[in-house]
């Protein structure tokens, strides 16, 4: 019933996160992977620092690398997400587009660049680029090149901020707080029970379900009527061939 449980109101920033970020005069991107990926391959991390190079943003990367450049690119292996997302001066978030960081995003209005990995991030991935609300590239394939252009292409063109913040308002709306609104729900089945929030399609079999039992009754009856046509076009050609034979010999 409830997306996104881990997204909430955004707390001060502090300590190097802080620093960093009042620091980075035109903003910043978040860059995470998540706790999914521990490791990532030189060529990769080779490939997104020769992009970052490339932006005058800074750049905050949970990652266990250190940083070539600190005053530019922040490395750390452990960020807060969430407060992060919800600062202002946070331009995009680099995502591996797990559901987690996808809500956080949304809930913040901070457009997303999904370098999708494995599991449902390739779904969530072609979510957002078809409502607009970002893009989505193969690191292994996208050249550093190509990878600085989207980022560039996110945050200047200005259409996927307003995108990401009509969603951002509509979401807010809906659920207000995530973690209040799954905690209402909680206590509402607690008190309730959620027999009448079950799909009927928990108790059908399984042919019901996927209408099995309608397609082979269609097919039935298809087949039906072509064995019908079948032997109807060949009583009649059959009809006509003695029909055929007979008028010869009365012509003869």
């Amino acid at each position: 019933l409830v997306g996104g449980s881990s997204a909430s109101l955004a707390k001060p920033l502090v300590g190097e996160f802080k620093k960093f970020v009042d620091e980075s005069k035109n903003g910043i991107i978040v860059f995470t992977f998540g706790g999914s990926v521990v490791n990532i391959p030189p060529e990769i991390t080779s490939k997104m620092l020769s992009a970052f190079k490339q932006l005058d943003l800074g750049v905050i990367w949970k990652v266990n690398i250190t940083s070539p450049d600190p005053s530019r690119i922040m490395t750390s292996k452990w960020i807060p997400q969430n407060d992060l997302l919800g600062h202002e001066k946070t331009k995009l978030f680099i995502s591996h587009c797990g559901k987690n960081g996808q809500y956080e995003a949304l809930y913040h209005a901070v457009p997303i660049l999904c370098l999708p990995i494995f599991g449902d991030q390739g779904y969530n991935s072609e979510r957002v680029v078809i409502k607009e609300l970002g893009l989505r590239a193969d690191m292994r394939e996208a050249s550093a090149d190509e990878l600085a252009s989207m980022v560039k292409e996110i945050v200047y063109d200005g259409k996927y901020t307003r995108n990401m913040k009509k969603a951002s308002d509509l979401y807010r709306k809906l659920y207000k707080v995530p973690k209040k609104e799954a905690a209402y729900w909680l206590d509402h089945v607690m008190e309730y029970g959620g027999a009448y929030m079950r799909s009927p399609c928990q108790e059908m079999p399984w042919y019901k379900i996927y209408a099995l039992d309608i397609i082979a009754f269609i097919v039935v009856i298809i087949i039906f009527l072509i064995v019908l046509l079948y032997l109807l076009i060949t009583k009649l050609y059959k009809c006509w061939i003695r029909s055929n034979l007979v008028r010869k010999p009365k012509r003869e």
